[in-house]
């Protein structure tokens, strides 16, 4: 292995983890990142910096554009019905004020498994948060962890129709649903784990004298009318709903329709069923504002997914892959490694995914020690955990929309996002092993 090689890839990680921390921008710290790994491992600049970087961008946005643009119009279409806000309005309403970060988490949950977008969600659900808090008196700097929390809760149940176990499962030709007691497992240890921790974070950071503090321009709710407000039932069937469609064989072939039709016919369902509260006017404004939000996030994730495949382009990356696809002599340890490590370089899980599956796909395919459902939910979890790490685009974005800083907020980022899923990886493989009839 190229000594050389194998620095420069060290190096032109940790400065594109320190200059995403400073906000630097994306692309130019790719370019720069990537300049670097190229310059250490003899690779010509030029190409690097346009075929492998721009194809690696080009090939991500190609497979992956049609499932991040259809999610974002879906949860856009969402919050045009009002459904997002009616729905935890219901749910805080039974359940009061004392449990409201258990509720909010889990409000969150039952929302990005029903297929909502979390850009859409923190936006939507960010203005009742405040409200809670403040009646609450709780100190604010926890949101961002709560929502990214109740996201992750989502990801690990079986069936939850995300980028992260589609892409996995298009890739390795499994179902959602595949391996399910052992996900299902994985999920309810994060339902209670999530709401454990970040409880005990506000109650020490409550024993400190925090609390709850105004800030000018807080956009706390106030135009809620539970008599006009969508039917929170209604709006939770059409959540189920894209969630079946999703999920759908035909019992005549086994076979699922693609995708993004799913979506498609749970989005349509969902304008027919909420059709009452919708603003006729800004239907096809909503829908264009999804199609954008798609498109900025999926051009996002590419770009950092350009990094990754100028790491794949590097001489040291096949003894990489070797190590990978032998390590431990059971395909999931190396699934394990490598999408954590991929997706900490690629500071996404879906950037390093959209790295690791092409390169492991034939070898996972063909391996038999373990079943592809298996796979699936190391893969699944694994590819969460470090890559939220400070310098991840998706942990900024949410900090920065609740009005917080990593440094105030990214302790309660820190447990929900790498400590959880560090847990239900292990916890996901060594059932995998001790009882191999789960898989």
């Amino acid at each position: 292995m190229n000594a050389m090689a194998i620095i420069g890839l060290l190096l032109g990680f940790a400065l594109f983890v320190f200059l995403v921390a400073r906000g630097t921008h994306m692309i130019f710290s790719v370019i720069v990142s990537g300049a670097v790994v190229a310059l250490f491992s003899g690779m010509d600049m030029y190409t690097t910096l346009t075929d492998t970087f721009l194809g690696g961008v080009t090939s991500y946005i190609i497979g992956n554009a049609p499932v991040f643009v259809m999610g974002s119009v879906f949860g856009a279409v969402l919050g045009l019905t009002g459904a997002a806000d009616s729905f935890a309005h219901w749910a805080i309403k039974l359940f009061g004020t004392k449990y409201v970060v258990t509720i909010l988490m889990l409000v969150t949950a039952v929302l990005v498994y029903g297929g909502v977008n979390l850009y859409v969600i923190i936006f939507t659900l960010y203005p009742i948060c405040l409200s809670m808090f403040k009646m609450a008196d709780l100190p604010r700097r926890v949101i961002p962890g709560l929502v990214h929390g109740g996201a992750v809760i989502a990801s690990m149940c079986p069936g939850a129709p995300q980028t992260i176990p589609i892409m996995i499962c298009n890739s390795l030709g499994t179902n959602l649903m595949d391996c399910a007691v052992v996900g299902w497992i994985g999920g309810v240890f994060c339902i209670f784990f999530g709401p454990f921790i970040v409880n005990w974070l506000v109650k020490k950071y409550k024993k400190n004298g925090e609390g709850f503090v105004d800030r000018e321009g807080d956009p706390i709710s106030t135009e809620w009318d539970e008599k006009t407000a969508t039917n929170p039932i209604l709006a939770l069937l059409c959540m189920v709903a894209m969630i079946f469609l999703v999920n759908f064989k035909w019992p005549s072939t086994g076979k699922a329709m693609p995708t993004t039709v799913a979506m498609l016919l749970g989005t349509l369902i969902t304008l027919v069923v909420l059709f009452k509260w919708i603003d006729r006017e800004a239907i096809l404004k909503t829908v264009f504002k999804g199609i954008d939000s798609g498109v900025n996030v999926v051009l996002t994730v590419a770009t950092v997914t350009g990094f990754g495949y100028i790491v794949k382009a590097s001489p040291c990356f096949d003894s990489i892959i070797d190590f990978i696809s032998t390590v431990g002599g059971n395909p999931l340890f190396g699934a394990i490694i490598g999408s954590a490590i991929l997706g900490c370089a690629c500071a996404s899980a879906s950037g390093g995914l959209g790295i690791l599956l092409p390169a492991m796909q034939e070898t996972w395919m063909t391996q038999t020690s373990v079943s592809q459902g298996a796979l699936l939910r190391v893969l699944n979890a694994a590819s969460g955990t470090i890559d939220t790490l400070p310098h991840n685009g998706f942990v900024n974005s949410i900090i920065g929309a609740c009005g917080e800083t990593i440094k105030s907020a990214y302790e309660a980022e820190f447990w929900v996002s790498v400590v959880m899923t560090t847990c239900v990886t292990i916890i996901s493989t060594v059932l995998l092993l001790l009882f191999p009839f789960l898989q």
